[in-house]
C-alpha cells in the first residue's frame, strides 16, 4: 500500500523511544514541524488511522512500543482546568478531557491522546510517551511514518516509510 504524496497522513511522524512532553516539543521544533493539533474531528481520526498504521507495520516487524498514549500539542491550567494550544489559544473542538485520578502538583500539565479511547487525557509533563509531530507544509518531502531518533537514546535509528505513488 502507498500513501499519495498529498495524502494527509504523509504530515505526521510518530517518534520513538518516548519522551517528556517538553522533549517532544524540542524534537519536533528542530525539525521544523510542531506536535499534532487536534482541532477538528478529522484531525483525530487521521491520528488514530496513522497510530494504528503504524503499530500493524511495527508489529510486522517484531517490535513492540506503546503507541496508544501519545502527546500532542496541547497544555492545561490545572488551577482551572482550561486546556489550550500551544499558542495559549483556548480549544475550538470541544474534546472530552479525562482527567487523572490523583491531582497534579504542577501548574501545568500536558495533554495526550489516547488510542484506545480516542480521547485526550492530561498528565504531569515530565512523563514519557510516544510523540506526533506535524509537518507544517501541506506537501511533505517525504512520507516517514515512524523514525527513531538518536538525540533521545544513543542505539541505532530507524525509519519506517511509506513509499509515494505518483
Amino acid at each position: 500500500m502507498g500513501l499519495r504524496e498529498k495524502d494527509p497522513k504523509c504530515r505526521y511522524q510518530v517518534h520513538l523511544p518516548q519522551a517528556s512532553w517538553h522533549t517532544a516539543y524540542d524534537v519536533c521544533l528542530q525539525k521544523n514541524m510542531t506536535l499534532v493539533r487536534l482541532e477538528a474531528l478529522a484531525e483525530k481520526n487521521i491520528l488514530a488511522e496513522v497510530l494504528e498504521e503504524v503499530d500493524n507495520m511495527m508489529n510486522n516487524f517484531s517490535i513492540k512500543s506503546n503507541y496508544s498514549d501519545v502527546w500532542i500539542g496541547g497544555i492545561m491550567r490545572t488551577s482551572n482546568n482550561e486546556s489550550m494550544y500551544l499558542d495559549c489559544k483556548s480549544f475550538k473542538l470541544r474534546h472530552q478531557i479525562i482527567m487523572p485520578k490523583e491531582k497534579l502538583k504542577d501548574k501545568m500539565a500536558c495533554l495526550y491522546f489516547n488510542l484506545t479511547d480516542k480521547k485526550l487525557h492530561v498528565e504531569s509533563c515530565e512523563r514519557n510517551k510516544t510523540f506526533v509531530c506535524k509537518s507544517r507544509k501541506q506537501a511533505p518531502e517525504n512520507c516517514t511514518m515512524v523514525t527513531k531518533t538518536n538525540r533521545l537514546r544513543d542505539d541505532s535509528v530507524y525509519a519506517l516509510s511509506m513509499d509515494h505513488v505518483h
